[in-house]
């Protein structure tokens, strides 16, 4: 009896640690999607406005990296693939106009980049 109890806590323990280290991989996967919509946000409203960083003083992607426990390496591969794939959202031609001048649309693109299966093949080779 004691090593069926002995077996079934063993069994118990590593099923725990195989579904920790699952929920663990998730919540860096999700953590890394964020890193790659906040440099698309970034890259292209920087370049509308040189002066975005500096007004705004925006430091999400450190507090991303910081709480995702990226490392370099990883964050300088998620830059580069982000500044492949969305460095011309913000010169995007669409359809809706104002009166008072030129529209974007750089959220909705970097939303629709983030939640693409491009980015999450992506991330997940990293």
């Amino acid at each position: 009896m004691k090593a069926f109890n002995l077996s079934l806590m063993f069994i118990l323990l590593l099923i725990n640690s195989c579904t920790y280290s699952q929920g663990t991989k998730s919540k860096k996967l999700d953590y890394m999607k964020k890193f790659a919509l906040e440099n698309c946000i970034y890259n292209n409203y920087n370049k509308i406005d040189s002066t975005f960083f500096s007004k705004y003083r925006d430091v999400s992607a450190v507090a991303l990296s910081s709480y995702g426990e990226l490392t370099e390496l990883e964050q300088n591969k998620i830059r580069e693939f982000t500044k492949s794939k969305t460095s011309s959202f913000y010169s995007n031609g669409n359809t809706f106009h104002f009166e008072n001048g030129k529209t974007n649309i750089v959220i909705c693109e970097c939303l629709l980049f983030y939640d693409s299966k491009e980015l999450l093949a992506f991330l997940k080779k990293i």
